[in-house]
């Protein structure tokens, strides 16, 4: 066994020297200064390579849906874990826990605000959230093994010159997508509400009155002597209108049918006046758009 590590030790020994002649300092855990992967966590792609075609718009209610989705599973999961049965052998839904919720709300948020660009810092989301850096650590993982948040990790090119890495980290990037299994936990749609009665009973009036109050009759259309277009008003009715009065049964005879054609009213001396009567009220002259008195 001895001798097994001295053999190691003169092969570490060999590769050192052989580095040093190239003028590169091996560092003591076995990785080179001069290598650009040393300050580079793995999987890492550099920064303004990739991000647009990676990142995708949302549509305007899927951060919402997808923050609804995933609290109503983890109520669901909560009422699970309550009413576990052991003896059942069924495994309880996990849930997320609170401080993946308010990450994942406030990720919801700055997606639905940028157009899905997310790309904070663990500073971000801690000055945002409130929460320490290891509890997002464990919901940003959490919230990626149920297939929430997908991120990807970027480094950039350092800035400094001469020697060191010429890669050095940055933040990650991140994008929602709702997974197919937690639809199921998708908000229903709301169903629009009934039309108020008082409302229909409304219009209804109001179609009665334009087709009372309507002179011409639209005539039925050939193709179907049946089918009447809209606005249309029988004889009868007009007959039984006149008969009670409620209409002349002459349009053209009517004493206002020439007011009635020109749109003309009369001055407001006059309808001030006739409004007075003998107590000769005092006259406004200014005064706008004073109803028509109808004349006898």
């Amino acid at each position: 066994m001895t001798h097994r590590n001295n053999s190691l030790v003169r092969i570490n020994q060999v590769v050192e020297n052989q580095l040093l002649d190239l003028g590169i300092k091996p560092l003591r855990n076995g990785v080179a200064s001069g290598d650009i992967r040393a300050p580079v966590l793995r999987n890492s792609i550099e920064q303004g390579t990739f991000e647009n075609g990676w990142w995708h718009r949302p549509k305007d209610h899927d951060p919402d849906t997808i923050f609804k989705s995933a609290k109503r599973y983890t109520i669901n999961g909560r009422n699970q874990r309550r009413a576990y049965d052991p003896e059942s052998g069924e495994a309880p839904a996990r849930p997320l826990t609170a401080g993946a919720l308010d990450i994942l709300e406030w990720l919801c948020m700055m997606a639905r605000l940028c157009n899905g660009r997310l790309f904070p810092s663990y500073d971000a989301i801690i000055e945002a959230t409130g929460r320490c850096r290891q509890t997002i650590a464990r919901a940003l993982t959490q919230l990626e093994s149920i297939g929430i948040l997908q991120r990807q990790r970027r480094c950039k090119r350092n800035a400094k010159k001469g020697e060191g890495p010429r890669f050095v980290q940055t933040s990650n990037v991140y994008r929602l997508s709702l997974p197919k299994w937690l639809e199921a936990f998708k908000p229903a749609k709301k169903a629009k509400p009934p039309t108020p009665v008082d409302y229909v009973e409304r219009l209804k009036a109001e179609e009665a009155e334009q087709s009372l109050w309507a002179w011409s009759e639209p005539k039925p259309r050939k193709d179907s002597p049946t089918s009447q277009p809209s606005g249309y008003v029988s004889p009868e009715l007009l007959a039984f209108a006149a008969k009670i009065g409620a209409l002349p049964a002459d349009p053209a005879t009517s004493p206002n049918s020439r007011e009635y054609d020109n749109h003309t009213q009369p001055p407001l001396k006059d309808i001030y006046n006739d409004l007075a009567g003998d107590d000769k009220l005092p006259v406004n002259h200014d005064v706008l758009n004073v109803p028509q008195r109808p004349r006898e």
